[in-house]
């Protein structure tokens, strides 16, 4: 599990929105304190610094709100095999050098988060 980086955006293990108020001085297990906004109403938790509301894991841990990305490549597909780039003229050029005959070009795009799949 990556540190929670509270200059980060975060939420609850969940997906609810939380906003770090403060931390508080001389409280060595929980001195986090949030608010977490839900569809009813708004509660504040005390978190330790890892972001864990109690001891054992729970749905209202605090995370940093993951990095969505999106790739874009080109594929060169041929019979038996295919070639990625990124980009339409790369799948040119390698296409120009390849004595196999290409099926297709295609465009591919990508969302992940980051971490995913790790």
């Amino acid at each position: 599990m990556k540190p929670l980086d509270l200059t980060k955006p975060i939420q609850t293990r969940d997906g609810r929105p939380a906003k770090f108020l403060h931390k508080l001085k001389g409280e060595p297990d929980f001195p986090i304190v949030c608010v977490i906004d839900s569809s009813e109403d708004e509660q504040i938790n005390y978190y330790n610094k890892d972001g864990l509301v109690r001891t054992g894991g729970s749905v209202l841990d605090l995370i940093n709100v993951p990095v969505k990305h999106v790739r874009e490549y080109w594929v060169n597909g041929y019979e038996h095999s295919c070639s990625f780039y990124n980009t339409r003229e790369g799948c040119e050029i390698a296409d120009a050098d390849n004595p196999s005959k290409r099926l297709a070009c295609v465009k591919i795009t990508i969302p992940f988060e980051e971490g995913q799949g790790l």
